[in-house]
């Protein structure tokens, strides 16, 4: 879908603004994320995270940058109470709301779970280290 196609399917009282935050704060988290990792293989040809933060101490002021999760919450709390009260005009029950907004929220995991079960399999047919495997979905999976 093209960006003007984009704009004009969108309800005109939908915020931009939002919108822009929102993307804006996954965008930096995500990144955040990613530069921390500190990946690094040893001499033996294992892969190991030791976490940027902990080698590299002069990156300790770029995580003020990365204070993103404030606003996060925040234009997700907006949009939540946006959502909610377009349902309530709708006449949709708090329930049906709920699980719509559940369904919505959790779908994109089922993909990630199908991926990295599959990758599983294939390392493990592949001889793949399970070191390697493990930094993989540790980096992917758990933000520390």
């Amino acid at each position: 879908m093209r960006p003007l196609d984009l704009e004009a399917a969108t309800p005109g009282d939908r915020n931009r603004a939002v919108d822009l935050l929102r993307v804006g704060a996954l965008l930096m988290v995500v990144l955040g994320h990613w530069l921390k990792q500190g990946w690094y293989v040893n001499d033996a040809g294992d892969l190991h995270r030791a976490g940027l933060l902990g080698i590299a101490t002069w990156t300790h002021p770029l995580t003020w940058v990365f204070q993103v999760m404030p606003v996060f919450f925040a234009v997700g709390g907006f949009a939540n109470t946006h959502s909610w009260r377009s349902a309530r005009r709708r006449g949709t029950s708090y329930g049906g709301w709920l699980a719509t907004r559940t369904e919505r929220l959790t779908r994109p995991v089922v993909p990630l779970l199908i991926f990295w079960a599959a990758a599983t399999l294939v390392a493990g047919a592949l001889d793949v280290g399970h070191r390697w495997l493990e930094v993989a979905w540790v980096t992917a999976l758990v933000p520390r």
